[in-house]
């Protein structure tokens, strides 16, 4: 092959990659709030996507009006079609389940439900695996969610994708807890007061 048509094909193929390139990034996505009070947030890597790992500990550094982000956890049909309808569009973005401990027993791997089990070869609590998923084609331990479907599936930790951040408000202690630190406080105070 020529030079010239050598140069040419490289340009044609680089042109297609850009092309390629830019159909599966997605745009960072300003934080929405849903009715459950949490925020979500649609993330791409940078411009670029992000491997699980890399998404779970992006969202773990980024926060939103005073409240921390983790790989979102889905535990509702109306907070999975919430999410899939408001953050924006993508092609599939992480959310924090894996079975990565467990082959097939896939648990929350972030925020309040981190440990959580979900999906055990059927649903658990709330799952919304596509049909025929979770299948664990190629070793896949990572939850993905499809924009056009809202429906979920495995794959490797190593693909690129977006990712989903949930900011929930930080829980108050427990007035139960505060009211028996005081009265073992008060307590203590009194046996000082008298020994």
């Amino acid at each position: 092959m020529g030079m010239n048509k050598t140069f040419a094909l490289g340009v044609v193929l680089s042109a297609l990659l850009a092309t390629t390139a830019a159909a599966t990034t997605c745009a960072t996505g300003v934080p929405v709030q849903l009715s459950s009070g949490n925020w979500y947030q649609l993330v791409s890597g940078g411009g670029s996507n992000v491997t699980y790992a890399q998404a779970k500990a992006a969202a773990a550094a980024l926060s939103h009006l005073g409240n921390p982000g983790y790989l979102a956890t889905i535990t509702s049909a109306a907070e999975n079609n919430h999410i899939a309808n408001s953050i924006g569009s993508y092609s599939s973005a992480w959310i924090a389940g894996t079975d990565s401990a467990a082959e097939g027993m896939f648990r929350w791997d972030a925020g309040p439900e981190n440990g959580n089990l979900f999906w055990n070869g059927a649903p658990v609590v709330y799952a919304n695996f596509a049909a025929g998923e979770p299948n664990n084609t190629n070793n896949d331990d990572f939850v993905e969610i499809a924009w056009w479907s809202a429906t979920w599936n495995d794959a490797t930790g190593n693909f690129g994708n977006c990712y989903v951040v949930e900011y929930a408000p930080i829980p108050e202690p427990a007035a139960g807890i505060l009211g028996l630190a005081g009265m073992v406080l008060t307590g203590l105070m009194g046996r000082r007061r008298i020994g």
